[in-house]
Parts: C-alpha cells; structure tokens; sequence
C-alpha cells in the first residue's frame, strides 16, 4: 500500500508494461487469453505444450508461473511490476521452441457423492494414497487444486474415476483418504 501511495501512477506504468508484453507475445506467435491488465494466460496447448511443462520451461529460463494447468500457463504481474520484468517474461517466452498444437484437454464435471458428513470424515483415521489407488475410497481431506482454487472434492465424498481424472488433469499425484471406510 505504501508502495502505491509513494507512486500513484505505478499501476497504469505495470499495466503499459504488460500491455506490450502481450502485443509482442502477438509478434512471436505465442497464443495468449484475454485477461486483466495484470494477467498473462498463454494457450500453452496452442502452442505445442501442456501448462506444467510449459511452466517448466518458463522457470529453467528464470521466470515463474503463478500457476499452471493442462492447458495453459499464467503470469501474473503487480504494481510493482516494470518493463524490465516484463521483458525478462518476453525473453523466457521466446527461447521455448513453438511445437505443434496439442488437444486442449477437457476437464470433467463431477457429480460427487457424499458418503459421510464432512466433519465425521475429517476426524476420522486417515492415510496418503496414490491418486490411481484412491478411487472408489472416501475422501479425508479438501482436494482444492489451484487453479481454480475451489474444492473439486470434500471430505467424506467418494473419488470416484470422474473425480480422480480431474484431479490428475490438475497434476494432483496423492490424496488423502479414510483408512476404516471403504
């Protein structure tokens, strides 16, 4: 906040930075979302790659990602936030070699069924699984991958084989599940 109030036009000055990160985006041909001001989303499978690796990519070239999914990679900048940084994201961007298109991938909507009341599952004996070896137990714990950062599962619903795509879609490798209820 001191920050902002010591340099009120610092906004509009990272918003003009991003703002020609993604013109120049446009320039080398790396698919982008519209977003906010402050938000780059690149289309990650537009352009050959899936979002964590992408991300990987990004990171190896000294720039993180706020987050990453199957399909795309987000930058997300501040107020902060100046040419030289975005120029750094534009310079990352550029040295991952465009490959061809990959499916975007579909994330499935699910349909949980509760087995438990929540806070008797959350309280219940519990143990880390392998996402491929929870299916079809009741969930323990919130699973909330970020993005989107909502809850695709809650304690005392069921994984079913619905809900464990999602959550390998999102790279989640282990949940929590209950050990006496199957």
């Amino acid at each position: 906040n001191k920050f902002i109030s010591d340099r009120p036009d610092a906004v509009n000055h990272a918003c003009e930075s991003v703002r020609y990160l993604k013109n120049k985006l446009a320039d080398y041909e790396i698919p982008i979302k519209d977003s906010d001001p402050l938000r780059v989303v690149v289309k990650a499978y537009e352009y050959g790659y899936n979002g964590f690796n992408f991300a990987d990519k990004l990171r190896q070239n000294g720039v993180e990602c706020e987050m990453s999914d199957r399909n795309h990679a987000v930058l997300l900048f501040s107020a902060t936030s100046t040419h030289r940084d975005c120029q750094r994201a534009l310079t990352a961007m550029s040295l991952i070699p465009k490959k061809k298109p990959i499916i975007k991938a579909e994330y499935p909507v699910l349909k949980p069924k509760q087995a438990l009341p929540m806070c008797d599952a959350m309280f219940m004996p519990q143990k880390r699984v392998p996402l491929a070896k929870a299916i079809g137990f009741v969930c323990g714990s919130v699973i909330a991958p970020c993005p989107p950062g909502v809850p695709l599962v809650m304690p005392g619903e069921i994984i079913s084989d619905e809900a464990a795509e999602a959550l390998r879609l999102y790279n989640v490798k282990e949940v929590s599940v209950i050990t006496k209820v199957r």
